[in-house]
């Protein structure tokens, strides 16, 4: 395979972290071979027909082990936006955004850090927030927002109506790609409570639907919430999440269809 690397390495790059495809050789005229895989540190091929197969290494590998300094809160002095790197490392971080139920389009423009190995999320009233990519931090995401303590915005995106509170960052993002945003708004509790902020701004809203996590923290959190709406007259409803699934878990449908139920 070493002879038709040219062919197979860019296909091979193509993939998602994890992908594999199955493809005729190109000296061939019948069935397909040749087994292309993108894994986690190298890209490679293997043809079934000919036992013979070639691996080419990663030069850069997003590392799994948090690096020193990961949970910092303050904002990193290297920030690049994703479309500048590196096309293997797009796709790697890409691919991991796609691991947590979202894709690209979703999403505003994403910055990286590499001293953090952090993705770096702006909403637009300018919260800043990064995801740990390596999984080991005991920190998934970090505040880079200024004045970190007196948040004087939500992260929000809409400025409908109808109200809609999830837990995190990337709920948010999906609820409201599924919707149209002149009718609904959504904002990311980034936790399981309402502040003084939230009450403030769901105190203007026609409805409010809690669509909170489905696991305990998040049913108790629903309930916490909807005792707290109603005691400000507001008229708020549970969407029931599947257990342990959050909202970014969903297919787009499902959301949509969940959502249209309840408003």
């Amino acid at each position: 395979m070493y002879s038709v690397r040219a062919w197979w390495l860019d296909k091979a790059k193509s993939l998602f972290v994890g992908e594999q495809i199955r493809c005729k050789h190109p000296h061939d005229s019948g069935r397909a071979s040749v087994v292309i895989r993108n894994t986690e540190t190298s890209y490679s091929a293997y043809c079934h027909r000919r036992n013979t197969g070639d691996t080419v290494h990663k030069a850069h590998v997003i590392p799994r082990v948090a690096p020193q300094g990961s949970e910092h809160d303050s904002i990193p002095k290297d920030l690049v936006y994703v479309e500048t790197l590196p096309n293997h490392q797009q796709r790697q971080i890409y691919s991991y955004v796609l691991t947590k139920g979202v894709s690209p389009e979703m999403l505003p423009r994403l910055k990286w850090t590499e001293s953090r190995k952090r993705i770096i999320f702006e909403t637009s009233q300018g919260i800043v927030l990064g995801r740990d990519i390596t999984d080991s931090s005991h920190c998934k995401w970090v505040d880079y927002t200024p004045n970190i303590t007196n948040h004087s915005a939500l992260a929000e995106v809409g400025w409908g109506s109808k109200h809609i509170v999830v837990e995190d960052l990337l709920s948010m993002f999906k609820v409201g790609y599924c919707l149209d945003l002149t009718e609904y708004s959504v904002t990311a509790l980034l936790g399981t409570r309402l502040t003084d902020l939230h009450k403030l701004t769901i105190l203007r809203k026609d409805k409010v639907l809690i669509f909170l996590d489905g696991d305990h923290a998040g049913k108790l959190g629903s309930f916490k919430v909807l005792r707290e709406c109603r005691s400000i007259g507001i008229n708020a409803k549970i969407i029931p999440t599947p257990s342990n699934k959050d909202p970014k878990d969903l297919r787009m449908q499902e959301i949509r269809e969940m959502i249209w139920t309840y408003s």
